[in-house]
């Protein structure tokens, strides 16, 4: 355990008790270089600073932190007061989200070591609200289930839109998924209510085609706290009838 997030054997002691009892058996932390394989055990932080260099500054992005805990009626810190100083980062790389009042609260784990072989954590900070975007592409993941390309959309008039300068995309903050294909399977009845048994031969269920714009609702993987988007869309069913 005192391996466990790099901390001497006390110290890691009291982060454990922090931490469910079926989250202990994360893997030891991996060699310098290397990222964890799983997901280690999770553990409330409290931001006290943040890294504010420009862009090019190693500690812009990072955030420092003591380790708290909640009770029935209020915070705690630990006793003895665990600290790390801007070795921790949002995983989506947001920056700002520091405040002295209120307190910034975040559950953070362990994410390997840095260069300097000196252990680095992650959180996941707040996704943002939703946004308006434009499906782009799509990529089958699974039996009549994809994972979608977008760009961000702001409104112009008249019932146009165009590309939000400088919105986000897909490619720098997390593919999108479409809430009516989550419980999709190979045959049965589909997220559009239509079961495959009555589909024709020759025509399949169709992933959002078309350039919609659709209202895209941020969420956080409890695995790895990355941010996702979730989108609803009744998926069509189109192709060609075969001939007898």
């Amino acid at each position: 355990m005192a391996e466990l997030f790099a901390f001497d054997r006390g110290t890691a002691a009291r982060i454990a008790k922090t931490v469910k009892a079926d989250e202990r058996s994360a893997p030891l932390p991996p060699r310098t270089g290397e990222q964890p394989q799983a997901v280690t055990p999770k553990f409330w932080v409290e931001l006290t600073a943040e890294g504010l260099g420009g862009e090019d500054d190693e500690e812009a992005g990072y955030y420092s932190w003591k380790l708290v805990y909640p009770t029935p009626t209020a915070w705690q810190d630990s006793s003895p007061l665990i600290i790390g100083t801007l070795n921790l980062r949002e995983a989506n790389g947001t920056t700002g989200l520091y405040t002295a009042s209120p307190p910034s609260r975040y559950q953070a784990m362990f994410n390997g070591y840095d260069a300097e072989n000196q252990p680095t954590y992650i959180f996941a900070g707040a996704a943002g609200g939703k946004i308006w975007a434009k499906i782009t592409g799509a990529t089958e993941i699974a039996p009549n289930r994809w994972k979608y390309n977008w760009t961000e959309q702001e409104y112009v008039i008249d019932g146009e839109w165009q590309d939000k300068p400088e919105g986000k995309t897909s490619g720098a903050h997390g593919f999108a998924y479409n809430g009516n294909e989550a419980n999709n399977a190979a045959t049965g009845i589909l997220g559009n209510g239509i079961d495959t048994a009555n589909i024709p031969a020759g025509y399949e269920l169709q992933p959002a085609r078309g350039s919609p714009v659709l209202e895209l609702s941020p969420v956080v993987s409890c695995e790895d706290f990355s941010i996702e988007w979730i989108f609803n869309f009744e998926n069509a069913v189109d192709g060609q009838c075969e001939e007898e």
